[in-house]
């Protein structure tokens, strides 16, 4: 009868440790246990349990209680991560901007994984990466740029694994890689880093600790996930971007089209009038060019307007615009230009235009219009 009740006993405990907290289950095995203490000092019934077996029903009710209690915590940690990652799915896949989408993957690092370092790094042309998200021991840095080759970054994205370094203070087992510090230039003592890619994008997320040892496969799953779904949603932004880029000029020649020259002129409008600075218009069209057109063909025409506009850059600052108002008109706006320095500009690019020869297909020189 007394095996029964205190098989019993371990059932309640581990039943409360479930529906419990893990000093509200230790406090009913105290309870449960005093009394059986208080039985045996104080009853003659023969069945009753001597003090080993009730100190081996203790033990036992203990290790149940702290098993129940880790996979509790291990499933709470699971669903949070879960839940993390389906919020960080839901707001970024409402995201167009780049910009949005680094802010929501920064957010969703500092939640997801307690760490002291994180960044995301895209790599360049120049075989080289650059650190969009850049945070160390609490604080921001400006984006910034490291070799692609011989750094742990260029490791992960080079060969498109995921890597995980317990404990940095040890030698690092890679061929031609050495760590490269960013941020407060303090060595980590943990670190793990997984490619992002996606389409055009070809990145690292990483993260890392001062503390050896403070991350596990879990949390690199999660960071895997993470990356995964950030490379999608840059991937997506870049396409929005490149198709906003493309609605703001003109087919032909790529400079902006009537529609976005008048925003742009009227933006440069109100800004220099909220400053009181200087802001010049130049307006050139093309002479007798449907006559031109009509004598050598549209197909020349083309080419003329495109070597056109490509004079006019020669002879502008990237702060200045230039749009295809229609037609052969063009419209140049020139921020912080008097009307002398138009002038000048106006008369280079008349210049250059003189000396543009057009060559047909047939190798024949064609005079400019």
């Amino acid at each position: 009868v007394c095996l029964i009740t205190y098989s019993n006993l371990l059932l309640i405990a581990t039943i409360k440790s479930v529906i419990w907290d893990r000093v509200n289950a230790y406090l009913f095995i105290f309870l449960s246990l005093l009394g059986s203490i208080v039985i045996i000092l104080f009853t003659e019934n023969p069945a009753k349990l001597n003090g080993i077996q009730v100190a081996a029903i203790a033990l036992v009710s203990i290790v149940a209680v702290e098993l129940v209690q880790t996979l509790s915590f291990i499933n709470a940690n699971r669903i949070r991560r879960l839940q993390t990652i389906n919020d960080f799915v839901r707001q970024i896949s409402l995201s167009l901007e780049q910009e949005q989408v680094l802010s929501i993957v920064g957010a969703a690092l500092q939640k997801a994984i307690e760490a002291d370092t994180y960044f995301l790094g895209l790599t360049t042309t120049h075989n080289r990466i650059f650190f969009h998200l850049l945070y160390d021991d609490g604080q921001f840095f400006p984006a910034t740029e490291v070799p692609l080759e011989g750094s742990l970054s260029g490791w992960v994205i080079r060969n498109q694994r995921s890597l995980f370094i317990p404990d940095l203070r040890e030698d690092v087992d890679l061929e031609g890689v050495q760590v490269i510090l960013t941020g407060n230039n303090r060595n980590n003592a943990c670190w793990m880093g997984v490619p992002m890619r996606a389409g055009s994008i070809n990145g690292i997320i990483a993260v890392a600790s001062y503390t050896p040892n403070a991350f596990d496969r879990t949390a690199l799953e999660l960071l895997e996930n993470l990356a995964q779904h950030a490379a999608l949603a840059l991937d997506n932004a870049n396409h929005h971007s490149e198709v906003e880029a493309r609605a703001r000029l003109d087919s032909l020649t790529e400079v902006y089209n009537h529609g976005h020259i008048v925003h742009v002129l009227n933006r440069e409008i109100e800004q220099a009038q909220g400053i009181g600075a200087s802001l010049s218009l130049i307006m050139l069209d093309i002479d007798y060019f449907k006559q031109y057109n009509d004598n050598y063909g549209h197909q020349v025409g083309d080419e003329v307007l495109v070597r056109l506009t490509q004079a006019i850059r020669q002879h502008i600052k990237s702060t200045d615009a230039v749009g295809r108002w229609g037609g052969e008109e063009f419209t140049i706006v020139l921020p912080g230009a008097n009307g002398r320095q138009a002038m000048q500009i106006a008369q280079r690019i008349q210049e250059t235009v003189h000396t543009i020869a057009i060559r047909t297909h047939s190798d024949k020189t064609l005079p400019f219009p």
